[in-house]
């Protein structure tokens, strides 16, 4: 079982999820270039924000909050410092150059059986 997470210029790589959350998203970070201490989220193709960083201490399988096989946009959550709210910034920056008509095109490629 697998997710692929979409982030940085151009990059994807594809994440196992038979692995406790806690261990999915330090191996995330790491394989995305993050710093440790960053909060990061994903969004899968509907929109929909995973909130991982609720779960960053979770033993529970990542499977049990990620559906395999789907595409992922990775999101850096902002926390500004005089506020409480987060901001998202998406780490893809140049997504839509890259990957043309992505947002359409997404939900086609989650519906593939492969």
């Amino acid at each position: 079982m697998f997710v692929t997470v979409l982030f940085g210029d151009n990059r994807m790589e594809m994440f196992n999820l038979n692995c406790k959350l806690i261990n999915f998203i330090h191996n995330l970070k790491e394989r995305c270039d993050l710093d440790f201490k960053a909060c990061v989220d994903l969004m899968d193709s509907s929109g929909r924000v995973m909130n991982l960083e609720a779960k960053r201490h979770s033993v529970d399988p990542a499977s049990s909050l990620l559906v395999e096989r789907q595409y992922h946009v990775l999101l850096r959550v902002c926390r500004e410092s005089y506020s409480t709210s987060g901001t998202l910034q998406e780490e893809i920056s140049k997504l839509k150059k890259h990957f043309h008509n992505i947002w359409y095109n997404i939900s086609d490629l989650n519906s593939l059986d492969i």
